[in-house]
């Protein structure tokens, strides 16, 4: 399953990422926290100096929206922001590639390091 305000957060997301600070990433954002947050003042553009920081507070949000359906973790990988935990090895931020996929493949498809 996924959710709507998955789906709005990651397109504001993307936005933000190829267009910098822009209205509909705006748009989504405020939609998703007004949801959330009673009386939130809603962001503008002039709210951030940057891209990255409306990239930034996106992320803080969707962890906000998401807690607890596990996708912090992979957010952090995707993003490449380091894990939390500092004694988990470097090949164990991947998960392993089905052998299933690998065989279908006929071997295009290699299996992560550690697995």
């Amino acid at each position: 399953m996924i959710r709507l305000a998955e789906i709005m957060l990651t397109r504001a997301e993307a936005l933000a990422r190829t267009g910098g600070v822009n209205d509909e990433s705006l748009s989504l954002l405020n939609t998703v926290r007004s949801r959330s947050v009673t009386n939130a003042i809603p962001y503008t553009t002039g709210s951030f100096a940057a891209g990255t920081d409306l990239v930034n507070t996106i992320l803080q949000q969707r962890d906000f929206e998401l807690a607890f359906e596990s996708q912090h973790r992979y957010d952090l990988i995707r993003t490449d922001q380091p894990i939390h935990n500092p004694d988990l090895a470097a090949n164990r931020k991947v998960l392993p590639i089905p052998q299933a996929e690998i065989d279908i493949s006929a071997g295009v498809i290699k299996q992560n390091s550690g697995y």
